[in-house]
């Protein structure tokens, strides 16, 4: 087997695992219906960890009752929500760039942003928009998805999001 062979290999095998990672999480919400909440007892335990989650009043609630947060909010207290169901609220960025500790998972994925940090969503587009749409960039969106770390890069997971 040659140098690209076993390259390719490697690249679907981490593609593989990724999509079971993303297959399991979601039946995971599913079972729970959706509206797990995150552990306020979980410690930190990275060198520089994230924030804990101390005063919930902080956030915004919808209607549904799911607490609201921005992008900033994600990478703050990205360790006590790691593989949890999340609303989030920020500027529709569709196919542009994004930068900093996110990464793409499928060519597909689009990026919102909450005017200071960026983060790449993998799946459904919100109701409406499309990345093709110049007139959609920069639009205000709220979207349920799953916050994942994938080799310390956080990406979202969009849900089908029910106000």
């Amino acid at each position: 087997m040659n140098d690209m062979s076993a390259i390719n290999i490697k690249n679907i095998l981490h593609s593989l695992i990724i999509s079971i990672t993303i297959i399991m999480t979601m039946a995971l919400v599913s079972c729970l219906g959706g509206n797990e909440t995150f552990d306020k007892t979980q410690s930190s335990q990275e060198s520089e960890p994230s924030r804990e989650i101390t005063d919930e009043k902080d956030f915004p609630i919808n209607r549904a009752g799911d607490y609201i947060y921005t992008v900033s909010n994600l990478y703050e207290f990205s360790e006590t929500l790691n593989q949890k169901a999340v609303t989030v609220k920020g500027n529709f960025l569709g196919w542009n760039g994004c930068s900093g500790k996110t990464k793409i998972i499928t060519r597909n994925d689009w990026s919102i942003s909450d005017g200071v940090n960026c983060i790449f969503v993998s799946g459904y587009f919100p109701d409406g928009l499309h990345p093709r749409n110049k007139n959609d960039i920069g639009k205000t969106v709220t979207i349920k998805a799953i916050v994942m770390d994938i080799d310390g890069y956080l990406v979202l997971k969009n849900l089908p999001y029910q106000q």
